[in-house]
């Protein structure tokens, strides 16, 4: 799921075959507390560039385990010098969130004002 900030997009945008582009994806193991969070670096869908996956102790919510995996990819473009120009995530609630001025008094709250000020590095990237 892609959201554009100015637009709302709800769909893929066309990409070119060199727009630099960050897929991420969160999964949970229950069974044994493990949050594992991943992400591909591409120039548009077809080359990939780099790959990386975390594991992170605990099993948490599946919104809370997306909103990791989109702050550990982010911190990761960071160290990485890599400026994505498009975003993907496939969590709709994450992506709303980060997009809003939605804030309150959890965790999950304190975990998307962090998303923000790491997407704040990419000024260009729709997410």
């Amino acid at each position: 799921m892609l959201l554009s900030r100015d637009r709302k997009q709800q769909h893929p945008p066309p990409l070119s075959p060199d727009t630099p582009s960050l897929f991420v994806d969160a999964a949970l193991d229950q069974k044994n507390g493990v949050t594992g969070t991943g992400l591909i670096f591409k120039l548009g869908f077809q080359t990939t560039l780099a790959s990386h996956c975390h594991h992170l102790p605990g099993a948490v919510s599946p919104i809370f385990a997306e909103g990791q995996a989109l702050m550990q990819s982010l911190k990761w473009c960071i160290d990485s010098q890599l400026s994505p120009k498009f975003v993907f995530s496939d969590c709709l609630n994450s992506v709303s969130k980060v997009n809003s001025a939605w804030q309150d008094n959890s965790a999950l709250s304190g975990l998307v004002s962090r998303i923000r000020l790491l997407f704040s590095n990419f000024p260009n990237a729709s997410l």
